[in-house]
């Protein structure tokens, strides 16, 4: 089975360096699909992609926030050559 390509960006970053927030607002269909463990691959357009992992913590409110862990070895360049 392949792995589920999640968009991310990679200024969203938390504190720590160690995950990378998954907006779960602005895409919320995500949320049919995610769940912590799962093995992904972490990218955004026409820059880099990374595998990774996804993990979920909730706040002191009871939201859910969805991060994605890379995995920095594995990253790879995806740009393309338009224009």
């Amino acid at each position: 089975m392949s792995k589920m390509y999640i968009e991310v960006d990679f200024n969203s970053m938390t504190k720590d360096g160690k995950r990378v927030l998954v907006n779960t607002t602005f895409r919320p269909e995500l949320l049919k699909h995610i769940f912590p463990n799962q093995e992904v691959v972490l990218y955004t357009v026409n820059d880099i992609e990374v595998d990774g992992h996804i993990e979920m913590d909730k706040d002191t409110d009871g939201r859910e926030w969805w991060y994605g862990v890379p995995d920095w070895s594995t990253r790879r360049d995806n740009t393309t050559d338009e224009g």
